[in-house]
């Protein structure tokens, strides 16, 4: 492995015990220390990309390598930022959030994450936003299907962010197909319980104007309704899996859950 990909790696781990500590201790400073962390990946990051950029062929590979890996430290920060959102109830941090997945983005080969954050914290932020996003929210749809008929087809949550994005566009068979997929290919307990939770969220954001989204807020009701009764021709799996969470909830403490 390259010592810089390495190196970055390490400092994403780093991050990664920093946010552990600050929600179990409820300290935002740990937030901002894997912050910095990241930040340092970052650095090293885009100076070896600087230093190699102009070599089309013999690091063609290695470029893909380090964008991947801009993507996911851009991604961290786009999760401790809302994370830093949700223990103050600060706006700015949702906004700080989604710009990062913005920025993360811009790397993102062969993955979705920062793909579909960057279209659901803006609505998070204010519902108007979902009729800006419309025509993304369709080209994401049409990149993630291409997807998971490749390389992707056993990642669940390539299937959770298809089912997510047919949801927001009110495409109520397709979002539960993708989500019947999410089920099948073994999604943990604290996989559902970020899944429940964006989707919670979203309805929560977007209830302010039922008026406008009738179609998403049915889909995102009923979907709801399904993953949590059971009652859905996947009604097995997601019932397993519903009681795996209430299994998982009640051994872990409140905050330790990880969202993705």
């Amino acid at each position: 492995m390259n010592k810089v990909i390495k190196q970055a790696q390490e400092l994403k781990e780093d991050a990664k015990t920093s946010k552990v500590k600050a929600i179990r201790m409820k300290d935002t400073r740990k937030l901002d220390q894997a912050l910095g962390e990241l930040d340092e990946a970052i650095d090293l990051l885009k100076e070896e990309y600087n230093r190699i950029k102009s070599n089309n062929v013999e690091y063609a590979q290695y470029k893909k390598d380090l964008y991947q890996e801009l993507a996911d430290c851009y991604g961290m920060k786009g999760g401790i930022y809302r994370r830093k959102a949700l223990l103050g109830d600060d706006r700015k941090y949702l906004e700080d959030s989604a710009q990062m997945y913005k920025q993360g983005l811009k790397y993102e080969i062969d993955d979705s994450y920062n793909l579909s954050n960057s279209v659901v914290i803006p609505i998070l932020i204010d519902p108007t936003n979902l009729e800006e996003k419309r025509p993304k929210i369709q080209e994401g749809i049409k990149k993630i299907e291409e997807q998971v008929q490749g390389k992707r087809r056993d990642q669940w949550w390539a299937w959770a962010d298809l089912g997510l994005f047919n949801v927001l566009m009110g495409n109520d068979e397709a979002a539960f197909n993708a989500y019947g997929h999410f089920t099948e290919l073994g999604a943990r307990a604290q996989d559902y319980e970020s899944t429940l939770t964006v989707l919670s969220q979203l309805l929560d954001s977007l209830q302010a104007r039922a008026q406008d989204y009738e179609s998403t807020l049915t889909v995102l009701s009923q979907l709801l309704d399904s993953l949590q009764t059971s009652d859905t021709s996947t009604s097995k799996q997601v019932a397993q899996s519903i009681n795996n969470v209430m299994a998982f909830l009640k051994e872990n403490k409140p905050g330790e859950v990880s969202l993705r």
